[in-house]
C-alpha cells in the first residue's frame, strides 16, 4: 500500500510532499537522500519512521496523495458517449480542466515535474510508472473512439497515433511547465495542434473556440 493510515497535519505533509518531490525531480528516485528529505521538509526522523517505513513507501505516497488532488478536478469524459461533433471539444474540456487544477493546487505541479522526469519513478511496480501507463492507456483508448468515429486519422497505426498524441501533450505540458506565465500555450491551442496532426480534417475533428 502507497498511502498511509492516518496522515500527518496537512501543513506538514504538504512540507514533506514538496521536499521529496522536490528531490525525486532533482536528482531521480534512486539518488535522492531519504535523511535530506527529511531534514528539508523539518520532519524529525522519528516523526518520518512514525508514518513511513522507508523511501518507498514515502515516494508511492507522494504520488497517490498528488494524483488524488489532480483526479479530483479532472473533467473525464466518457469516451463510449462520444460522438463526431463532442469528441474534439471534450477533449479540449479534459485539457482545460488539467490547466484548471495546476491553478486551484499548484501543488499539482510537484506531480508534474515528476511525471516527465524520467528517473523520478521508483522503478516498474511504482506509483509513478503505473500513473504513465494508466495516461498512456487512456489516451490509446480516445484515439481508437476517435478513428472508430473518423475523426482521428486511420492511415497510420493506433499505436503511433497514440504516441504522436502522448508527444505534444507532453510536449506542450513540459514548455508550460518551464515557462511559467510567459508564453504559455493555452489548453485550446494545444487540442488544436493535436487535431492538427493526428485528426482527420474534417469540421467535426476541428473542437470549437
Amino acid at each position: 500500500m502507497g498511502r498511509i493510515a492516518q496522515p500527518p497535519d496537512p501543513q506538514r505533509e504538504g512540507q514533506l510532499l514538496e521536499a521529496a518531490a522536490s528531490a525525486f525531480t532533482e536528482v531521480g528516485y534512486e539518488q535522492a537522500s531519504l535523511n535530506q528529505i527529511i531534514a528539508a521538509a523539518g520532519w524529525a526522523k522519528s516523526s518520518f519512521y512514525h508514518y513511513f517505513p522507508d523511501k518507498q513507501r514515502l515516494h508511492d505516497h507522494v504520488v497517490l496523495t498528488l494524483r488524488e488532488r489532480v483526479e479530483a478536478g479532472l473533467v473525464v469524459p466518457d469516451l463510449l458517449a462520444l460522438r463526431a461533433d463532442t469528441f474534439w471539444p471534450a477533449m479540449a474540456t479534459l485539457v482545460g480542466s488539467l490547466a484548471g487544477v495546476a491553478v486551484a493546487h499548484p501543488e499539482a505541479q510537484l506531480l508534474d515535474r515528476m511525471f516527465h522526469h524520467r528517473p523520478a519513478a521508483r522503478g516498474p511496480g511504482g506509483q509513478l510508472t503505473r500513473l504513465r501507463n494508466d495516461v498512456t492507456d487512456w489516451i490509446a483508448q480516445a484515439v481508437r473512439r476517435g478513428q472508430l468515429l473518423h475523426v482521428v486519422r486511420t492511415d497510420l497505426p493506433a499505436g503511433l497515433i497514440t504516441d504522436l498524441a502522448v508527444a505534444i501533450l507532453s510536449t506542450v505540458d513540459r514548455w508550460n511547465l518551464d515557462r511559467g506565465d510567459a508564453e504559455q500555450v493555452r489548453p485550446q491551442h494545444a487540442i488544436t495542434l493535436l487535431s492538427d496532426v493526428v485528426g482527420t480534417g474534417t469540421e467535426a475533428a476541428r473542437p470549437t473556440s
